[in-house]
């Protein structure tokens, strides 16, 4: 895929807008922020948010990821860096609030200083991606967010 996705440029870059969909349980603080939510929130504990929450994220449902990658094996020429993701971001009071209503629990919310690295927002510049594929497949938050529920149920007994 690598090669192929490079085709025509030696040094070329996709950068990936992506919300994984495996578990990083073992990553602690370092894991990605759904998990964090979701593994908090299922344990009883609040949900850890650095900053008042308005910061904002693009998320990428892994299943859209794939499916683009996919549909850009196939296009003849790409350009050295293209963007990938669903371009809209949301905030993360917004996020809680839909983990919150799938799993009808109102959690307290901790919140921590923001650490001074830390970016203010997110979004996929999608412009390129749109003219060089077709109808991008583009789960929306609540929706990717019960997939990774109902895998959770499934593969971890969770919930």
């Amino acid at each position: 895929v690598k090669k192929r996705l490079h085709k025509g440029e030696k040094n070329g870059r996709v950068s990936y807008w992506l919300q994984p969909k495996d578990y990083e349980e073992f990553k602690g603080k370092y894991a990605n922020l759904v998990t964090q939510f979701l593994l908090e929130m299922k344990k009883g504990n609040a949900p850890v948010i650095y900053g008042d929450g308005s910061q904002t994220r693009d998320f990428t449902y892994v299943d859209d990821l794939c499916e683009m990658i996919y549909r850009l094996l196939k296009v003849d020429t790409l350009p050295k860096t293209l963007n990938m993701g669903f371009g809209t971001s949301i905030t993360i009071n917004e996020l809680i609030k839909c983990i919150s209503e799938l799993l009808n629990k109102t959690p307290t919310i901790k919140h921590l200083p923001m650490n001074r690295f830390d970016v203010m927002h997110t979004k996929a510049n999608t412009q390129l991606l749109n003219r060089l594929i077709s109808n991008i497949p583009q789960t929306n938050i609540k929706e990717g967010l019960w997939k990774q529920i109902e895998s959770m149920k499934l593969e971890l007994g969770l919930y």
